[in-house]
């Protein structure tokens, strides 16, 4: 049997979890100077394997399998080799007693692939799929097709927990947000969120659970163009309380230059707080090249969340040692 605790960490009242989460007062220099108050809301520390945005955006996922006739089958899903969301899925059904299954982009990487080897580790079965495939991941025939390659019908969730049932999840983490920037902030007109955007489903979910006066900035972790930003207006409707802070990407999704790593290193060494490489350092970099830049009012009061995603440290590890000596 799960453990009660954890079902209800994946099942029960979400707004709830969302209002025990930590937020810590960043002694962060580049703030200091600028007169503004930056906070990290630290959804990362809400599990050692299911943190994150990716607690919130599967939620209601989650919910919406033991509430179906499916609940006896397994529960696939997308993504790529170093997934966090693969990593969340297989953690929660490993705790729920669940069968889990990743279809992966691509060709097994033929050198170290340490969150591969933790969904197999989890009880996750890897199913890879060619790049062309992979494309036609939220076509309706295509799922039809690895049901028969799996041998069974599964409870399709879609990539990074995308969709309805995730931009909700995301919207009580928005909401959460406003209710601490309330208290720490006597007018919400200087009141900030900012966060890492991978699919922008998070990022969507958060403007739409966000107060009337609170501003959402997103730091797209990837390139982005015409069609990523008409997703996102899509999702979020006539809300106009957002803005990208593109050029955050460093070259590109899962890439890690030298001066992003430095920065990483140092800013862990001053905050005290563990980042990962691929969203929450590139957005902390973005805020703190925006501060510099004086896109912040003296006064303001900036929310940041972690969106956990640690285990994606592994692939920087050995730089980040060089660095730290």
């Amino acid at each position: 049997m799960p453990n009660p605790s954890l079902l209800n960490l994946l099942t029960g009242d979400l707004p709830q979890l969302a209002a025990t989460v930590q937020h810590q007062r960043l002694n962060w220099r580049v703030a200091d100077e600028a007169g503004v108050a930056v906070y990290l809301r630290r959804d990362d520390a809400i599990h050692a394997k299911l943190s994150g945005n990716k607690l919130y955006k599967l939620h209601g996922h989650l919910r919406a399998y033991f509430e179906s006739a499916h609940s006896k089958q397994p529960i696939a899903s997308f993504g790529g080799a170093y997934s966090n969301h693969l990593y969340a899925l297989a953690a929660a059904g490993q705790i729920l007693g669940v069968p889990t299954i990743a279809v992966i982009r691509g060709e097994r990487p033929k050198g170290a692939a340490p969150t591969l080897d933790d969904l197999e580790a989890m009880g996750m079965r890897l199913h890879f799929i060619s790049r062309e495939r992979y494309k036609l991941r939220n076509d309706q025939a295509l799922l039809m097709a690895l049901n028969h390659e799996l041998g069974e019908p599964c409870f399709w969730v879609p990539e990074g927990g995308a969709g309805l049932l995730g931009n909700t999840g995301c919207q009580v983490l928005g909401a959460s947000c406003s209710e601490f920037l309330q208290r720490v902030t006597p007018s919400e007109s200087d009141a900030y969120v900012v966060m890492a955007c991978g699919t922008g489903t998070t990022f969507s979910g958060v403007v739409n659970g966000v107060g009337p006066s609170v501003q959402v900035l997103g730091v797209p972790v990837l390139k982005v163009g015409g069609e990523y930003k008409a997703e996102i207006v899509a999702a979020i409707g006539a809300n106009t309380r957002w803005k990208l802070l593109e050029g955050g990407h460093c070259g590109g999704y899962a890439k890690f230059p030298e001066y992003l790593l430095k920065f990483m290193v140092e800013t862990e060494l001053e905050v005290g707080v563990q980042l990962d490489p691929v969203y929450t350092a590139k957005m902390l970099y973005s805020l703190a090249t925006a501060i510099k830049q004086g896109k912040f009012a003296r006064g303001s009061h900036i929310l940041a969340i972690h969106s956990g995603g640690l285990q994606g440290r592994r692939s920087v590890e050995k730089q980040l040692m060089e660095l730290y000596v």
